[in-house]
């Protein structure tokens, strides 16, 4: 399930297989109920997420930005390797079902790439995404 994922998503079909592996070995699955919040505007980011099922709402200054889903990964790469606090609040009205990458993994992982960040740069917001 993972490597279908990862292979379909607009971020993640760009990686190499031994980079996908990589990720692969450090997710974790969670698993969310009802309405929530994963991280809020101006809160730095613990972890990133790539979205199993269920929907991710964007937003920034209460106005909906994107609605995020299946394959679509929460987070910024350059912010979270540097613990900027996030721009945009991302949360689910109901339930969510994602893998979890903590922050030292991708930070470890960016320090191995570097040039994957650009590649997740708003990617979010550039492909994939349903935005208002």
């Amino acid at each position: 399930e993972t490597w279908n994922i990862l292979s379909s998503s607009g971020v993640f079909k760009r990686l190499t297989s031994y980079q996908k592996t990589w990720i692969e070995s450090v997710l974790t699955r969670t698993e969310l109920h009802g309405a929530g919040v994963l991280v809020d505007e101006g809160e730095p980011f613990r972890h990133m997420y790539i979205i199993r099922s269920g929907e991710v709402n964007v937003s920034r200054g209460g106005k909906t930005a994107a609605v995020l889903s299946r394959g679509d990964f929460i987070g910024e790469l350059h912010d979270v390797d540097i613990n900027i606090p996030s721009p945009y609040r991302f949360s689910h009205s109901g339930d969510v079902s994602l893998f979890a990458l903590s922050r030292e993994d991708m930070v470890d992982f960016t320090r191995q790439n570097p040039g994957l960040v650009m590649k997740f740069k708003l990617g979010y917001l550039l492909e994939g995404a349903h935005t208002k």
